[in-house]
């Protein structure tokens, strides 16, 4: 190729680069009608902060590590309820009983604090994002007397949100009427005026833990991967993946018999890689039983690369408890021991059902036996 065509090639590669990133700026088609509250490209957003009586929630692109993704920042403002130990009376000098100082009744919330959770976001937390590059509303009242605020539920707010952007900190208080229809509405806490609030921003926000929080263990699958190796008791077993295009009917064959697939060993993975949580916990935060003992951890390559893995652990506990409800219902039963399991891929340790063969089964996947 000659000098000019490589210039005019690496034009056209640059007028390209110019497009990609314009479009990614580019808000959404605006729909007639709709006010531009804040006016920002998902560049210039940096945080989507939302808070009420129960909480708070912020969720923006990248950890306070600075990974990649979106990301949610949860604190959970309930009191935790506590059941404490029941007093002993102490004795006077004298030898008779004193009463004991008062204790709040078992099970009754105390003012400790939880702990703030950072928890990754799914595709809707994306798309949450991508309604704030810019924030828009249905509709725009403009400055309102204390009447119409009391009326719109705004005089007393227990909501807020804040949307930092473009180096700007914008405050909105959230009500909504006390014989509302279902909306709320928006008040900028800087100049009073007053927009209508988007009615699934709302509901994404006041449910984030349920709705933005992503649940994957993994992003890639199994097409993505041609062996794996599963690792327990202090033994390591290789296997490749037959037939890995088509990830409902693969078969897995040890390393060193490649052409006898092991019915056992698909089974049993097949528990593994269909694993789902029950529970998420933050990053670095631990069950509250304690640190899971590992049991398994199973590594994904393709190739010499090493795409992914998992790691399962246990935890005894008391036969018959229960850990705590998550949002998503009643916990299974533990019968006397919690599965926690963590890959590259989750912000810390998830609770997952409790199969005991998932667990017993390992050995002798790992052994062969």
């Amino acid at each position: 190729m000659t000098g000019r065509g490589l210039v005019f090639q690496g034009g056209l590669a640059a007028v390209g680069l110019v497009i990609a990133y314009s479009t990614w700026q580019r808000a959404p088609d605006r729909v007639a009608g709709e006010i531009v509250v804040v006016d920002s490209t998902k560049g210039d957003l940096k945080n989507v902060h939302f808070e009420d009586d129960n909480g708070s929630v912020d969720v923006q692109r990248g950890s306070d590590s600075g990974e990649s993704g979106i990301w949610l920042r949860v604190q959970d403002k309930t009191p935790v309820p506590t059941t404490p130990a029941k007093p002993v009376k102490p004795t006077s000098s004298s030898g008779a009983s004193t009463p004991p100082p008062a204790s709040p009744a078992p099970g009754t919330a105390t003012a400790k604090p939880r702990p703030l959770r950072q928890l990754r976001g799914d595709e809707p937390a994306e798309k949450l994002l991508t309604e704030f590059a810019p924030f828009r509303s249905p509709r725009a009242f403009g400055v309102l007397d204390a009447k119409k605020l009391k009326e719109l539920g705004l005089d007393k707010p227990k909501k807020k949100l804040v949307v930092v952007a473009r180096g700007e900190t914008r405050e909105f208080a959230i009500g909504q009427p006390p014989q509302g229809s279902g909306e709320s509405y928006l008040r900028d806490v800087k100049d009073g005026r007053v927009y209508l609030m988007p009615r699934q921003i709302l509901t994404d926000l006041q449910g984030a833990t349920s709705r933005l929080v992503d649940r994957k263990l993994h992003t890639f699958k199994i097409p993505d991967v041609d062996r794996l190796r599963v690792s327990s008791g202090g033994k390591t077993r290789d296997f490749v993946i037959k037939n890995r295009q088509d990830a409902n009917a693969y078969k897995l064959a040890p390393a060193n018999a490649p052409d006898k697939p092991d019915e056992m060993a698909r089974n049993w993975h097949d528990k593994i890689w269909r694993l789902f949580p029950s529970e998420l916990l933050g990053k670095g935060e631990m069950p509250a039983a304690g640190i899971p003992k590992i049991v398994i951890r199973v590594d994904y390559f393709d190739g010499s690369k090493n795409v992914g893995w998992v790691e399962l652990g246990k935890l005894d506990v008391a036969a018959g408890s229960e850990p705590s409800i998550s949002p998503h219902g009643p916990p299974p039963s533990n019968n006397g021991v919690e599965v926690y399991g963590r890959t590259e891929h989750t912000a810390g340790w998830v609770r997952v059902h409790n199969d005991p063969s998932t667990l017993t089964e390992a050995d002798k996947i790992a052994t062969g036996s």
